[in-house]
């Protein structure tokens, strides 16, 4: 089936009241990692919306982004992306979060001390929540916005038969060059940062996401160009305590992952012999302006697969599923997509 591409300048994603969910804790123990080295304890947070039906086979999954948690996904939720009461859904929180097992909550690996832990780790430790905690033998649907977005390509290839729908969205299934090299300058940053604990290095920090997130088509328009030193210089005060006590190694710990993320890994690096292992349906969401998780990569694994792909055309850049670039047209071609025939 050849791919249809879908080109949309999308209005807002409106975030309806939707009350937040009891954060739970599934306290798996110890978890293997890819590394070699044992993340113990391993405990995995999550948050649960909807109710499991009699068959119990329309449960879906999504994993958080880079930096995110399961509260915030909340007001998404709200926005009518996903069907609350046709569906259960699981929000599962990422390791180095703050609030999955992380270098800042950590009781034995704390700090330094917190091993390498890989997009791979996150999504067999998500399985196991599923599987050993939610004692579902499957799952309808995995779906996940930029960093949720890898965790989603990595379902596909580590558990090809466990699901039959998967949304990434503004996510990859490996890091190309330039995503690669933006990722490890924000890394190499925050070690500068851990050095010297100064506003300097908090405002580049900054200064990297106000670069990236966006497009320059977006701050020619929205951003006054008369305050934006003052801007990196205030957003360097707020860094420090943003990155301090500790958060910098969560943050690093994400970065680390995604820039090793490669779901050809164990195909030899093969990409398209990854591509043949999928047996979901798949729909790629990605941002054709995207500078932080640059669409290519995407949307080549879905010409590959055959998979449909909508494509946002805004100036927003990589938070086009955030902000008032993108919404309704996403939101109704995910629903349409997750629709189950009976």
């Amino acid at each position: 089936m050849r791919v249809r591409k879908l080109l949309l300048i999308v209005p807002l994603l409106l975030a309806f009241p939707l009350q937040a969910q009891e954060l739970r804790v599934a306290e798996l123990g110890e978890c293997a990692l890819e590394s070699g080295a044992v993340l113990a304890p391993c405990d995995v947070s999550y948050r649960t919306y909807g109710e499991l039906n009699a068959n119990r086979d329309n449960a879906i999954l999504i994993s958080t982004w880079f930096g995110g948690n399961s509260a915030a996904w909340t007001g998404i939720l709200g926005g009518g992306l996903i069907d609350l009461e046709g569906f259960y859904t699981i929000v599962v929180d990422a390791f180095g979060n703050g609030v999955s097992t992380s270098p800042t909550n950590s009781p034995t690996q704390g700090g330094d001390a917190f091993p390498l832990v890989s997009i791979g780790d996150m999504v067999q430790a998500q399985h196991r929540l599923v599987t050993e905690v939610q004692g579902l033998d499957g799952l309808y649907a995995v779906m996940g916005i930029s960093m949720g977005g890898m965790q989603t390509f990595e379902w596909l290839v580590e558990y090809p038969d466990f699901f039959q729908k998967a949304v990434p969205i503004i996510g990859s299934p490996r890091l190309g060059a330039y995503d690669i090299a933006r990722w490890e300058i924000e890394l190499r940053v925050l070690e500068l940062f851990e050095d010297c604990e100064c506003e300097a290095a908090a405002a580049v920090h900054a200064g990297l996401s106000i670069l990236t997130l966006n497009t320059p088509e977006y701050h020619a328009r929205v951003t006054d160009r008369t305050t934006i030193q003052a801007t990196l210089t205030s957003q360097g005060v707020q860094g420090v305590r943003g990155l301090g006590e500790g958060r910098s190694k969560n943050i690093a710990t994400q970065l680390r992952a995604m820039i090793n993320h490669d779901i050809s890994r164990k195909f030899g690096g093969d990409i398209t012999a990854a591509a043949s292992a999928i047996k979901a349906d798949l729909l790629v969401v990605v941002d054709v302006d995207d500078h932080l998780v640059t669409p290519g990569p995407a949307l080549d694994f879905a010409e590959m697969v055959g998979a449909q792909s909508l494509v946002l055309q805004d100036d927003c850049g990589h938070l086009s599923p955030f902000v008032s670039c993108s919404g309704t047209a996403m939101t109704s071609t995910i629903k349409a997509f997750l629709s189950r025939d009976d």
